[in-house]
């Protein structure tokens, strides 16, 4: 994630190959909309939870980070993040585990270059299989750590599959349809802290209890098992 000098104005980079112009959303738009932005080359990327509670563990790499302090700290706001994710009963949970071998993916610390000045995080999608959470130093920084849940929250949604909210492309290589109506104050936009909407939820819950091979726009949704990290 990505942020300039505005209270208002978000930017992530998880979608790193097609970094948008800054976007704001209009302010005569409201949140009474249900929508959620998906798809990724020519599939609908999302978690199998046609079994049992799906879960995705993570390790938290505290030897990456300035401090213990600072990895506890990522560590609780991700967690609280991935709460209200769980909470949603998708079929797939988020959690912790100490034990590195078998965990699905790290929460890892990385100091921006001079290029990415300003970046938040960066997350992964359900079809890129042993992808890390990456959480800065600008996002740690004193003007910044008190929103780091709500980046987690972003982060997270990529995680579970979605897209940013104006990412409605048409290319093949970065196909992305919209599921529901529009929603310009999704968790997945731009906004500055990103916060859960109630349509945020609506969406994904309804998003989750598609069919295998549900086509959105002629587009199937894939199920992805979690792997290994290692």
């Amino acid at each position: 994630m990505n942020s300039i000098n505005s209270e208002n104005n978000y930017r992530c980079y998880t979608q790193r190959s097609r970094l948008p112009t800054l976007w704001q959303p209009p302010v005569s738009e409201g949140s009474d909309s249900d929508s959620i932005v998906v798809g990724l080359k020519n599939i609908i990327p999302r978690w199998d939870v046609s079994g049992l509670d799906t879960k995705l563990e993570y390790f938290v790499r505290a030897d990456t980070f300035p401090s213990a302090d600072e990895a506890l700290y990522a560590a609780q706001m991700f967690q609280q993040a991935a709460e209200d994710w769980n909470s949603l009963g998708l079929g797939v949970s988020i959690s912790q585990i100490t034990d590195e071998e078998k965990a699905h993916f790290d929460l890892v610390y990385n100091v921006n270059s001079k290029n990415h000045e300003g970046l938040y995080a960066m997350a992964f999608f359900p079809s890129e299989p042993h992808g890390d959470v990456i959480v800065t130093d600008f996002a740690l920084s004193a003007g910044e750590r008190n929103t780091l849940k709500n980046v987690f929250l972003h982060e997270i949604g990529h995680i579970l599959g979605l897209r940013h909210e104006f990412a409605l492309v048409k290319e093949q290589d970065e196909r992305a349809v919209q599921f529901m109506d529009k929603n310009p104050i999704s968790v997945m936009s731009y906004t500055h802290p990103p916060t859960m909407q109630e349509s945020d939820k609506v969406g994904v819950k309804a998003f989750y209890k598609l069919d295998r091979d549900f086509e959105i726009e002629g587009i199937p949704i894939t199920d992805f098992r979690p792997t290994y990290r290692r």
